[in-house]
């Protein structure tokens, strides 16, 4: 019995470091780029007529640079708690593999195929809802890059499902449209933190 805990414990600790590895991997790149410009612009999509969300100096490190657009003149990147995409011209890559990065571009649906679908048609419900505050567009993705799937209008209570790490947008079902949505203009119901989705 006392082998048997044993390598069951061995198990367990191997299981939990494969399981970590994974993850691990998984959320980070390991891709890192730096500004050697005088300036670069942070866009909401890859594309030179897309707004500009920021300007960030030389010397601006970003620290997770997530995918890269088809044609490899993009980088997707974390900004402000937020996806953003900025030109690879302007930046140096400190580490990394930008090739290895996967493949994709908000303005498609799905978005490129890294994970499940973030949006469209669904039956899902939720006990947690939220109001809105103010006319509102929902998305297929979290950002102002991703494509808008439908408008709700002041006062309009839909479930919730999910957020984003930086809280800043959420998940919602919209009359049969899963989609995402700027948590600034939403209060939430029942004593709903969005924490705690």
């Amino acid at each position: 019995m006392h082998k048997t805990a044993r390598r069951g414990f061995r198990w367990g600790v191997l299981l939990a470091l494969l399981l970590t590895t994974v993850v691990t991997t998984g959320a980070q790149s390991g891709v890192r780029a730096v500004v050697s410009n005088d300036t670069a612009n942070v866009r909401i999509f890859p594309a030179i007529g897309a707004e500009v969300i920021a300007n960030v100096p030389s010397g601006y490190v970003f620290e997770f640079v997530t995918g890269r657009s088809g044609d490899g003149q993009w980088l997707r990147v974390e900004f402000n708690g937020d996806e953003a995409w900025v030109g690879i011209a302007p930046l140096t890559i400190l580490s990394g593999d930008v090739n290895a990065l996967p493949v994709g571009d908000p303005r498609s649906i799905p978005y490129g195929g890294f994970e499940a679908p973030r949006s469209g048609q669904s039956s899902a419900t939720s006990v947690n809802t939220v109001r809105v505050t103010n006319g509102l567009r929902v998305r297929s993705g979290p950002g102002q890059g991703y494509p808008t799937l439908a408008n709700m209008f002041a006062g309009t209570v839909v479930p919730v499902f999910g957020r984003t790490i930086s809280n800043r947008w959420v998940q919602v079902n919209y009359q049969g449209t899963l989609g995402w949505v700027s948590s600034g203009f939403l209060e939430f119901q029942n004593g709903l933190a969005i924490t705690s989705l």
